[in-house]
């Protein structure tokens, strides 16, 4: 275990709300010391793309638009803004924002730059404030402070944490020297502090450990930020398992986690190991693919290249063999297959988990299947046993991963600028058509403003370059709501 020396680092954050060359402390307190837990997309750790609080349209008419060139999806915080990853200069398409905006009038409120390569979705995570006296004596313990996390693009990661004590510089460390992070960003906790949980091009899973500790009677405070080594998975398992794709974990307390590896290899971690994270078990795509163990058949190679889910219960993972359509059922606490779907078709997007409210909320798994070569379809999968419950077939080929809302429609667009709203049984609610490719997942958010009902917000990204907000056509108003920074944003 490696502990850094934190450095207080200038961060450029243009904008109203942020007008400093770097965080202002007050303002931060102000956006996260509301109760939250884990915030990523939809608070959700477990990749499943479902909003138990918030409701699509069933008529959508548009709040507002942006120009901004979205690149991953949006994490909504408990302060209803958006941070988001974007290309703004069409000519430089690798030069990475952080934009935050306003989530009901598009208002842009900061911008995080410069990063180089591809960033990911952010995400908060909770940790602790260790509170003792001077002479050591510890007297408290607050388990819910946060840690935003942006990943910066190619060899970059920032890790932020305000300060516990107003008026003293917050922690900035930019992690630097590690291959890509083309895996997004996962959390986890031991009861107290919070981790980053970080994957890399050369298949390594690093945990990062970041805690305060506040000396009550002499108002000093220390960031602690511990970086492990990354986890020796060539000794560990005896090969190399290759980049990696997704890490999975629980919404909420969990001492498991799961990496996907784009050579097929799935590695389950017990989180609480003493002294580091320790591999559980692992398996891979062709052990799964094989039928009889008598065979001695070649066995057909595949790869990982679509996320990983959870189920709700934290007992099943789900992973998507994609050249050769399979979809696996895993249990997490053993490598025991407990079901594959065989579809046929190579999977381009998925899977996404939630209930089936016409079937007793069980639990359905959806992916997007290359259904020809000019189209796509959308496949439900019971989840407990992996059947086929029903297939629709999209009007063009899909790459988008459906977002699933509180009463099980899916929202999903396709390569030629379609967006779909899907009723649970698979018909169309509705289409609407944005003019260019939606290959970024739809992100939905519930929002209660002060003095008016609540919002549902449904936000989609065309390839474009645009940013759009749907809400239901009733009429809504939000006080203080004005035009902002983007447009269609006053009521």
């Amino acid at each position: 275990m490696r502990v850094i020396k934190v450095m207080l680092i200038s961060l450029v954050i243009v904008g109203q709300g942020i007008a400093q060359a770097q965080f202002d402390a007050t303002f931060v307190h102000s956006i996260f010391m509301p109760d939250f837990q884990w915030i990523k997309w939809g608070n959700d750790l477990r990749n499943s793309h479902y909003h138990l609080g918030a409701q699509g349209p069933t008529n959508p008419r548009l709040l507002w638009f942006l120009p901004g060139g979205l690149i991953d999806e949006p994490m909504v915080d408990n302060a209803a803004q958006l941070w988001f990853p974007t290309h703004p200069y069409p000519n430089n398409p690798r030069y990475t924002h952080y934009r935050i905006v306003a989530g009901l009038s598009g208002s842009l409120l900061g911008t995080v730059w410069p990063y180089w390569g591809q960033a990911s979705t952010p995400i908060i995570l909770n940790t602790a404030v260790y509170v003792r006296t001077s002479q050591g004596d510890f007297s408290d313990v607050i388990s819910d402070w946060p840690v935003l996390v942006l990943s910066g693009g190619q060899y970059d990661i920032l890790v932020y944490s305000p300060n516990p004590i107003l008026g003293l510089p917050p922690i900035y460390w930019i992690g630097a020297g590690i291959p890509a992070y083309r895996s997004g960003l996962t959390a986890y906790t031991d009861g107290l502090s919070g981790y980053i949980l970080i994957g890399d091009n050369t298949g390594l899973v690093t945990p990062i450990m970041v805690f305060w500790v506040v000396i009550a009677d002499t108002d000093e405070s220390f960031p602690y930020l511990y970086v492990d080594a990354p986890m020796n998975l060539p000794d560990l398992l005896g090969f190399v398992p290759g980049a990696v794709y997704s890490i999975v974990g629980a919404s909420g307390y969990s001492d498991i986690t799961i990496s996907t590896h784009h050579s097929g290899h799935i590695i389950c971690y017990d989180m609480m190991a003493l002294g580091a994270p320790a591999v559980l078990w692992f398996t891979s795509l062709a052990d799964l693919s094989v039928i009889d163990p008598q065979d001695s058949s070649p066995i057909i190679s595949d790869i990982c290249d679509r996320p990983a889910v959870m189920s709700e219960d934290n007992q099943t993972v789900f992973v998507c063999a994609t050249n050769y359509g399979r979809v696996y059922a895993i249990d997490t606490l053993a490598p025991a297959k407990l079901w594959v779907a065989e579809l046929n078709k190579p999977i381009m997007a998925g899977p996404a988990v939630g209930p089936d409210p016409n079937n007793g909320n069980e639990e359905t798994l959806y992916v997007v299947v290359r259904n020809s070569p000019n189209n796509s379809a959308v496949v439900a999968i019971r989840a407990s046993d992996g059947t086929v419950k029903w297939q629709r077939v999209l009007r063009n080929v899909s790459r988008c991963t459906p977002t699933i809302d509180a009463n099980g429609r899916l929202f999903i667009g396709d390569d030629r600028g379609y967006l779909y709203a899907l009723n649970p049984d698979g018909s169309i609610l509705w289409m609407r058509y944005l003019g260019a490719a939606i290959r970024v997942s739809p992100v939905l958010a519930h929002f209660e403003p002060e003095g008016a009902p609540p919002v549902d917000v449904l936000y989609v990204s065309a390839s474009n370059r645009m940013l759009y907000a749907f809400v239901e056509s009733n009429p809504i108003r939000v006080p203080g709501g004005g035009t902002g920074t983007g447009v269609g944003g006053g009521w």
